[in-house]
Formats: structure tokens, sequence, C-alpha cells
């Protein structure tokens, strides 16, 4: 994680400066036929919860110009993050019903990556608890 912040001009105010930090958000690329999940960098306004932030920019998927490079999201459109904490070194993120996608185990295993390796960059994070709907039993199952 980039613990640092780099001033940045705001376009509504000229000549003030706000802070940023860049995280990777995680996406999928095929490369070679191979799937895998990789580190995408984006900036992000300091100030607000960083992690919390990630992860909705994570949920909002792609940009045209990422989808361009061949990256794209395992997590289905439509997925509302409905609540979210950092306690004790633990991320709790509780999702719409919509996360969970009618794939197979390989689809599940790249949204969970996406989630916890986009919440584990930062310090404060050492485990992801992934529920649905306050659901934590058989979530994201094949």
């Amino acid at each position: 994680m980039n613990n640092g912040t780099a001033g940045a001009i705001d376009s509504d105010m000229p000549g003030k400066e706000s802070a940023t930090e860049t995280v990777n958000l995680y996406f999928v690329q095929v490369t070679d036929g191979m799937e895998s999940v990789e580190p995408v960098a984006r900036e992000l306004s300091a100030g607000q919860c960083i992690i919390e932030s990630a992860l909705i920019l994570l949920l909002n998927g792609v940009t045209g110009e990422e989808k361009h490079k061949g990256y794209s999201s395992a997590i289905p459109a439509g997925t509302v993050l409905l609540s979210f904490e950092v306690q004790n070194g633990a991320a709790r993120c509780n999702f719409s019903r919509d996360i969970e996608p009618g794939g197979g185990s390989a689809w599940v295993t790249a949204i969970r990556q996406q989630i916890t390796r986009t919440l584990r960059q930062f310090d404060d994070v050492d485990t992801v608890e992934i529920m649905v709907e306050s659901r934590k039993e058989d979530v994201l199952q094949p």
C-alpha cells in the first residue's frame, strides 16, 4: 500500500491542492488462455475511508481503457456493498445477493480473489469475511 499522498490539482478550485492515494484494484486478465487476477492502479481522493472506497471502485468494474487492455471483472454488475467495517484486522463485507454468480468454481474463486486481494493490500486488513445479505454460510459456493 502506498501510505503517502501526492498533491493533485483540484479542477473545481484552481490552485488548490487535494491529496490522493494510489491503490490497486484486482481484476481478471486472460493471457495466453490463462486467467489470473492482476492489480490495476487507481487514484483515490484521500480523506474518505480509503479501504471502503477501493472496494466500491472494485464493484464499479473496469474502465474502458482497462477493458481495452484485456481486464474484466468476475464480480457481477449491479452488486452493491450493503455494509463494511474493519475491526481488529478483519474486514467484514456484506454484499447484495447480486454477487452470487451462476458460474462455477473458477468464477467464484476469481470473485473472492478480487475482493480479498484488493482489501489485503491495506495494513489494517489481515482477514476478509464475505457475507451476502448478512448470510455467512455457503457464500460464494460453486
